[in-house]
């Protein structure tokens, strides 16, 4: 931890002193040039060690066997396409993709032009934003309560269960069933 919290700033402070020390021994006419640059630089290099490099590593490993010691072309992607359980795995990964950017772009580009400028809009804006305080851990603790579900006859717990039962309809598993699981996570 005091690494973290005095070695980052120290890096970064000693960083911005080097960077402007070699850019006063540059040419008056190279400093506008070479300054957007050597800011990005410490950026451009945890891209390239902790994103790209692991990207052709993984693009690497993927032709080779599970030891990785031998090549075997196209093996695998032909196994994964030809594989039911994958080819499942993919299409919940691609309507996550798709639906979990749509709904957070569309939302939130819908509620942005409906505060604004409106004579509630700090309230809307909290009433909005609290919700964002709330850690991943605690909303799925929330949400795992919502769809508890108890076999019959014990009574049912789970917010929308319980609901269920007051108007005289049987319990749902919620997260047990796979015909309602998927669509019960997304909609967390």
């Amino acid at each position: 931890a005091i690494i973290v919290v005095l070695g980052v700033p120290a890096v970064l402070v000693g960083y911005i002193w080097l960077t402007e020390r070699l850019l006063e021994r540059i040419g008056q006419r190279a400093r506008p040039r070479l300054r957007p640059w050597l800011w990005v630089a410490p950026a451009l290099a945890f891209l390239i060690v902790f994103l790209v490099y692991p990207t052709i590593g993984s693009l690497i490993r993927s032709f080779q066997n599970a030891a990785g010691t031998k090549l075997v072309g196209l093996d695998n992607y032909t196994w994964f396409f030809t594989n039911d359980a994958s080819l499942i795995a993919l299409k919940n990964s691609l309507i996550w993709l798709v639906v979990l950017t749509g709904l957070t772009v569309g939302l939130g580009l819908l509620i942005a032009l409906l505060v604004d400028r409106v004579r509630y809009e700090t309230v809307a804006k909290s009433v909005i934003f609290v919700p964002l305080a709330i850690s991943m851990v605690a909303a799925s603790v929330i949400w795992k309560f919502m769809y508890d579900y108890a076999t019959p006859p014990d009574p049912q717990v789970g917010t929308l269960n319980a609901a269920l039962g007051s108007a005289g309809i049987a319990p749902v598993a919620w997260i047990q069933i796979s015909d309602f699981s998927f669509n019960s996570i997304l909609l967390v």
